[in-house]
């Protein structure tokens, strides 16, 4: 029988046990999500691992990649996922579909696509978070940063571009 290793806790294994057994109250779902995440080198490839955690003391990965940049992007997604839904499509209204986010109407849609909600939620985390942003832009490689240094030289001297932020 082998002896699985344990990561440290504070509290009694019979505290874990009897916690293990409830059901996490609705309006916190997903704090297991809202941390930090970091990218380690396992013997498997690359895991993601939370900010403290550390694989020499039991933790296992959340997710393991064969490559450090899909680590990268799913250290910088997690957070995302369980942050609340930011936009949220209403019902039709005169023939369209209204956009809100956090209570105010943003624009409206011709078609029902909760799909671009789900984007656009994931989008305004990055644009949110730095450190997911720059994970993501770190993963896309080399000349995707340098195209991207490019566009925004041209995009930032142009003093139309910051007009409607």
């Amino acid at each position: 029988m082998s002896s699985q290793i344990l990561p440290p806790n504070a509290f009694r294994s019979q505290v874990l046990d009897l916690l293990r057994e409830r059901e996490e109250p609705e309006w916190v779902s997903g704090c297991e999500m809202q941390a930090r995440w970091k990218v380690v080198r396992v013997e498997e490839g690359w895991g993601v691992f939370r900010e403290w955690e550390d694989p020499e003391q039991g933790h296992a990965p959340k997710a393991v990649c064969a490559s450090r940049g899909h680590a990268r992007v799913i250290a910088g997604t997690l957070p995302a996922l369980h942050g609340g839904q930011r936009f949220r499509m209403l019902e039709r209204s005169g023939g369209r579909f209204p956009l809100e986010q956090g209570g105010r109407l943003v624009g409206d849609l011709d078609i029902f696509d909760p799909e671009l909600t789900a984007a656009l939620h994931l989008q305004h985390y990055l644009a949110q978070t730095p450190q997911a942003l720059a994970g993501l832009l770190g993963a896309a490689g080399p000349t995707a940063l340098a195209l991207i240094g490019e566009i925004l030289q041209r995009d930032l001297t142009d003093p139309s571009w910051w007009d409607g932020l």
